[in-house]
């Protein structure tokens, strides 16, 4: 497609602190690269503050939200409309810029700045070279990165890592790269419970363990596997077997069911 089936510019952005804007289906394509400040990103994924070398691709049709803290932000952009290329449609984005990005929203920034007569033009040449540096990094990306599979198992693990304290679920799998939402819906995709039922399970079938092959106390079980009390503990032992942390270690049941 050539350049001339859409109309596009590059030019300098800012906005103050408590800026806000939100779309659920963006009209036109832009770009904006943060130089000084912070943008908050939001795409109903993940949710991201933009500091300087961080970029924005915000594709035509696109839901997200763009907003300020107490601090507003500055930077360079591209916006393009009309009949735009496959590629720049779809969803929003944030990345960290390359040197390539770098450079060239350095470029840019320079002409704005302190424009010459034929700066309108170059402006214009760097930045859709701006826009196709950050569509082949985005799509560079995609095909290095890990697997749902991968971050299924990844977020089992965390949860197993905290099976002795009392950490949120949520805050167990805050480093996973998507909402807790996503996350939630991700997990029982692939193993059938939710964080928290798998969480509470594991917990359940490491207390018989302890209640039949050690001597340790209820409270210190209870204490063991991060419940809040003994009687949280009792109340989601009974819950998920049906008899008391007492009646099960009475009953000498060593067979983990």
């Amino acid at each position: 497609m050539g350049h001339t089936a859409y109309k596009c510019h590059a030019l300098h952005k800012t906005q103050p602190p408590g800026y806000s804007f939100s779309t659920n289906a963006y009209e036109q394509f832009q770009l904006i690269c943060v130089l000084a400040g912070v943008l908050k990103f939001e795409n109903g994924l993940v949710r991201k503050d933009l500091r300087p070398g961080d970029l924005v691709v915000l594709r035509q049709g696109g839901q997200f939200r763009l907003s300020c803290g107490q601090v507003g932000y500055e930077g360079v952009g591209f916006v393009a409309a009309g009949e735009l290329p496959p590629q720049w449609l779809g969803s929003a984005e944030a990345l960290r810029c390359n040197e390539e990005l770098r450079v060239l929203a350095s470029l840019i920034e320079r002409h704005i700045r302190a424009p010459m007569p034929e700066s309108a033009e170059n402006l214009q040449g760097l930045g859709r070279a701006m826009a196709w540096e950050a569509s082949r990094l985005l799509d560079e990306l995609h095909a290095s990165a890990p697997s749902p599979e991968h971050w299924a198992a990844a977020a089992r693990t965390s949860l197993l890592a905290e099976l002795h304290s009392s950490l949120p679920t949520r805050k167990a799998l805050e480093f996973l790269p998507m909402s807790y939402r996503q996350a939630c819906r991700l997990f029982r995709r692939h193993f059938g419970l939710s964080p928290k039922e798998f969480q509470m399970q594991a917990r359940i079938d490491h207390a018989k363990h302890l209640l039949t092959q050690t001597a340790m106390s209820v409270t210190d079980v209870s204490l063991e596997l991060g419940f809040s009390s003994s009687q949280h503990f009792a109340t989601s032992f009974r819950s998920a077997t049906g008899c008391s942390p007492l009646e099960w270690r009475a009953a000498g049941r060593s067979v983990i069911t």
